[in-house]
């Protein structure tokens, strides 16, 4: 959080500074921004999961209005941009007004986390008032012992509980469905960071620069806006589907609506352009909240790797999402291939398209463990079956007098 703060900080300097200084304070602010937005987040989105993490309602509603509130942040610049060429603010002012409004929030929400994982204080049994049993001095802690002693020895074969040892983070990390979960989203992230990095020139060339102006500003406020309230639909969906077993559900949803973005988006067609920035923000919102509730399941990922996959995958995303565009736009830019810039964006954008196309592996792989998982527990013989093949009687039909 102290990250995000010194960062408009050093942005409302280096709006008040002139000459190279301004550009050296400005350059160490957008920096400082890079390093301080995934370290943001993510701590805040696992100090809420921990928080939630008993109740799937409000995990599933964590991640949507997460995934909403990361997208959503790309409105904080239109209103920067509002304020200091609208209002004659400049940049100083709105910077340090939401620097203090970071801090308030960062501070609340520590404050919240510290009292919410503290827990409630846990006071000893007292060994010296009469058990259940009438006898002076023993203890309820005792006589539980003593019924999990007789239900043990009434049956033999029952082995305690004990926790496996949880997989290192290399293994977690190497895991087949981690593996295509990056895929997947590192494809899907590679082709919405090319389209925003270059919509503008696209829609130049295909409409000219008024009509070019009309679908940016558009997408502008689509792209946030769109992606808040999509986090409503998601959350509900993520209730219901979102606890493991049904990963292939929603993650097909997320692959059907990447591609038809993708497919959208290579058309010279104004309608088809206008469609295409308008579903940018709810898929962009809906792919998030699928990948932030993915890793939180408990099922999939051991509690205490959570937080260190969620950052290693966050960096391999990073790598192929967001540093691959600058190399596609000195692709498109190299003119001695293709015909023209508009060939050049086309075959950019349908090698996207396979691309995404073949990240549809991830959902076919959630399926196939869904249904061998599912065929596992049909096959499993119940409790009951394998009590009579080996001449026992269930726990629940013994009494003891």
């Amino acid at each position: 959080m102290a990250h995000a703060i010194i960062f408009q900080v050093f942005l409302a300097l280096g709006s008040v500074s002139t000459g190279d200084v301004a550009d050296r304070i400005t350059t160490m602010a957008l920096f400082i921004l890079g390093c301080a937005g995934p370290g943001v987040f993510n701590g805040g989105y696992l100090g809420g999961v921990q928080v939630t993490n008993d109740v799937p309602t409000l995990k599933a509603a964590l991640t949507s209005f997460s995934a909403a509130a990361f997208d959503g942040s790309a409105l904080v610049f239109m209103l920067f941009q509002a304020a200091a060429t609208g209002l004659q603010l400049g940049l100083a002012i709105p910077s340090l007004v939401w620097a203090g409004v970071t801090a308030v929030c960062a501070a609340t929400f520590t404050k919240f986390l510290h009292s919410e994982l503290a827990g409630p204080k846990v006071v000893e049994p007292s060994h010296h008032l009469e058990g259940s049993n009438g006898v002076l001095g023993a203890s309820p802690m005792k006589n539980d012992r003593s019924c999990t002693a007789i239900d043990t020895m009434l049956s033999p074969q029952a082995e305690r509980p004990s926790r496996k040892p949880s997989a290192s983070i290399g293994a977690t990390l190497c895991m087949p469905f981690n593996v295509l979960l990056i895929f997947f989203v590192g494809s899907y992230t590679l082709a919405s960071s090319f389209y925003v990095e270059s919509q503008i020139d696209q829609f130049q060339i295909m409409f000219g620069e008024e009509t070019a102006t009309q679908i940016s500003t558009f997408f502008n406020y689509a792209f946030p806006i769109g992606g808040f309230f999509t986090a409503f639909p998601a959350s509900k969906l993520l209730d219901k589907v979102g606890g493991g077993d049904r990963d292939h559900v929603y993650w097909g949803l997320v692959w059907l609506c990447a591609v038809v973005f993708c497919f959208l988006s290579i058309f010279p067609n104004y309608q088809c352009q206008v469609t295409a920035a308008a579903m940018f923000g709810p898929i962009r919102c809906f792919q998030w909240a699928s990948y932030f509730q993915f890793l939180a399941n408990e099922k999939r990922y051991a509690p205490e790797s959570i937080g260190r996959a969620l950052g290693y995958n966050n960096v391999l995303v990073a790598l192929l999402g967001d540093g691959m565009p600058y190399l596609l736009s000195y692709l498109v830019n190299e003119d001695s291939w293709g015909q023209t810039l508009f060939v050049r964006y086309t075959y950019v954008k349908f090698g996207l398209l396979l691309m995404v196309i073949l990240a549809g592996i991830f959902p076919l792989y959630l399926t196939i463990d869904a249904v061998r998982a599912q065929k596992g527990s049909e096959n499993e013989p119940s409790n009951d079956d394998e009590d009579s093949m080996h001449g026992r009687s269930s726990p629940e039909a013994i009494m003891v007098i």
